[in-house]
């Protein structure tokens, strides 16, 4: 029991910023939502060229590096390229190097070692074109039960888009997301869905930041998940300015257990990945 309403509210304070959910290793992201939360879904939106994709896939590899199991689904990418992309974030290399061949020995041999490593890393892919919301269940569930006999958790499931896995009715995309929230209920299990935004119309200062309304705007209610967040990069529409050069933001939209706002980070373009951005190279 608190003795007074003071060590309430001092205990309220501290423990704000404790991270007690699986944390993405986006520091100040895991500050402001504890990480990622058993029976949640978050809702991660983006227009297109943008980086949702890089953002999940870097989400992937920070919980891979702790040997934390990830299940992944991309029907909109081929399995050589996000395991190409995750090995030039994670070791990392020049992506475009790397796709052509042209590394060092240096580099090379770094490569050699990421890729025994993967072969033993908890990551599931599954880049099926055609991959169904039935497919995803009975996949998901089956690699949970082969963990829980290992005594081990499936860490997050991430599905990279919504989109692709439904026709263009706007209500069947309401109603997947519906489905993954029940999925992350029946398994215990944080689920993280991407889908994309039409681009956000322009003004006199450039384009806008994303918000909840242009969400609702394209038909995806935001009503089954927990949390909603927008990637956003101001360089992407102002590529001559060189002073936006690097800059990505999480915009948190809405969570109801913590505050909303932006969580600042920086896209390293030579590896395709975003890191915190005490971590520049």
């Amino acid at each position: 029991m608190f003795n007074s309403a003071k060590e309430l509210i001092r205990t309220i304070g501290i423990n704000r910023e404790i991270v007690d959910g699986i944390p993405t290793g986006f520091e100040r992201f895991d500050q402001m939502t504890g990480g990622l939360h058993k029976n949640e879904l978050l809702l991660l939106s983006a227009s297109r060229r943008m980086g949702r994709t890089t953002l999940a896939l870097s989400i992937a590899n920070n919980l891979l590096a702790r040997n934390i199991p990830v299940a992944v689904f991309t029907p909109g990418m081929g399995r050589q390229d996000v395991v190409e992309r995750m090995h030039a974030a994670s070791i990392p290399l020049n992506l475009r190097q790397l796709r052509a061949g042209l590394l060092s020995k240096d580099n090379f041999a770094k490569l050699t070692a990421r890729l025994a490593g993967l072969a033993a890393s908890p990551l599931w892919l599954d880049d099926s074109v055609t991959v169904s919301c039935e497919t995803i269940f009975t996949q998901t569930s089956a690699l949970y039960s082969q963990l829980h006999k290992a005594k081990q958790t499936l860490g997050l499931l991430i599905i990279d888009d919504v989109q692709l896995i439904l026709t263009d009715n706007k209500l069947r995309i309401n109603k997947i997301l519906f489905e993954l929230k029940k999925l992350a209920i029946r398994l215990n299990i944080p689920v993280l869905a991407t889908v994309r935004l039409p681009d956000p119309p322009k003004n006199d200062l450039g384009m806008q930041p994303p918000m909840i309304y242009d969400l609702r705007e394209a038909g995806i209610s935001d009503e089954h998940t927990d949390t909603v967040a927008f990637f956003y990069r101001p360089e992407y529409f102002s590529r001559e300015d060189t002073s936006l050069r690097g800059m990505a933001n999480i915009i948190i939209a809405k969570q109801a257990k913590g505050p909303l706002g932006w969580v600042h980070l920086n896209f390293e373009h030579e590896y395709v990945r975003l890191v915190n951005p005490s971590k520049i190279k």
